[in-house]
């Protein structure tokens, strides 16, 4: 049995390739640009009011998270060191798990900060954490490791006992995470939700997925297919517009001024990308379109 055909792409396929990796790795470089949260920022608050484990720092590592997967596909696709006749080749599975990925980890974020009730986000927060050591417990138990499971145990115990309203929190579904993630960037939640389903069945090995990222071609056995590259830059879309969006909302909450970060983002992307000759990183600046497409989806919605 052979692997499944890989999409052929190459490092100047077209202007909806490139920005897309453009926006995927902003995010990052705005990210860095806001280590901790300011004094007087919503994030502090929420930290101090639920210090067993603080928001910011969770948060963070939601995006960083994120951040790691999707950023796959610039690496790839439009990598910051080229050569005369690069290309790539990508394998269809890799790229929805990778989009499915940032789509969750991201969409957390956005669902955490949805309100603007900051205790709600704590709460949020705890039935995020509260599900995660449940998980962690489940893993030393299966493990037959007792004591780390133990600690695990009365640590969650002692969550019970902070929670708001002094019982388990609820446990969210993903795709309720996600479609806050599509909610915030102004995305379709319906849509959302089938790419997340799609990108899920990808990673599961499910059988319709071929149904849907596929397309037949002609070859003598009649079972010849093909990757559909528009499905897979859509939930590479889907998924760099949640996390673009989360990280505006999580620079906001931090006390930093969006605009900002996302003006010196743009400055350190263009002195590490590649450039066509006779350009310099002051005209890409000047004559780009990315600023102006991003700016919108900064403050709150």
């Amino acid at each position: 049995m052979t692997a499944s055909p890989r999409f052929e792409i190459a490092p100047d396929e077209g202007q909806r390739w490139t920005e897309l990796g453009h926006h995927i790795r902003m995010a990052g470089f705005m990210l860095n640009a806001c280590p901790t949260p300011t004094e007087a920022s919503p994030l502090k608050a929420a930290d101090d009011l639920f210090p067993l484990r603080p928001l910011s720092m969770t948060l963070r590592r939601m995006l960083v998270a994120s951040y790691d997967h999707v950023a796959q596909w610039p690496d790839l696709v439009t990598p910051t060191q080229v050569f005369e006749g690069q290309q790539a080749l990508v394998s269809p599975r890799p790229v929805f798990s990778y989009a499915r990925s940032g789509m969750e980890a991201a969409g957390v974020v956005a669902w955490v900060l949805e309100s603007a009730d900051i205790r709600e986000g704590v709460a949020r927060h705890q039935s995020l954490t509260h599900q995660d050591l449940g998980e962690q417990l489940k893993a030393y138990n299966s493990a037959g490791d007792s004591a780390t499971a133990a600690d695990v145990a009365q640590r969650i115990e002692l969550l019970e006992q902070h929670a708001f309203g002094g019982k388990a929190p609820a446990k969210v579904p993903y795709v309720e995470r996600v479609k806050a993630g599509a909610r915030l960037a102004g995305l379709d939640e319906g849509r959302a939700d089938y790419l997340w389903r799609l990108a899920s069945a990808a990673s599961h090995g499910q059988e319709w997925f071929y149904d849907d990222a596929f397309e037949p071609i002609a070859e003598p056995d009649g079972r010849g297919h093909r990757p559909r590259g528009e499905q897979m830059v859509e939930v590479l879309e889907y998924a760099a517009g949640i996390l673009t969006s989360a990280t505006f909302r999580f620079v906001e909450n931090c006390g930093y001024e969006p605009g900002d970060a996302l003006a010196q983002s743009w400055i350190e992307l263009t002195e590490t990308m590649p450039l066509k000759a006779g350009a310099t990183p002051s005209s890409v600046r000047a004559n780009s379109k990315i600023l102006a497409a991003l700016k919108p989806r900064a403050g709150t919605a």
